[in-house]
């Protein structure tokens, strides 16, 4: 399982097997064909994440 925290959005997003689930104000779920799918997208989501501080103005 892989867990990460937005800050002050308070959202949680989290990995398990093949499903990716956000938390907050709302809940949702991404069902994926398999887990390595699922892991490419999370892994692809904290970069941009990581990358934000970069594109600030």
């Amino acid at each position: 399982m892989k867990l990460i925290t937005l800050g002050r959005t308070g959202m949680i997003v989290e990995q398990s097997g093949p499903v990716i689930s956000f938390y907050g104000s709302y809940e949702d779920r991404m069902k994926f064909q398999n887990e390595a799918l699922a892991e490419i997208w999370f892994d692809t989501l904290v970069n941009l994440i990581d990358a934000i501080p970069d594109f600030k103005l």
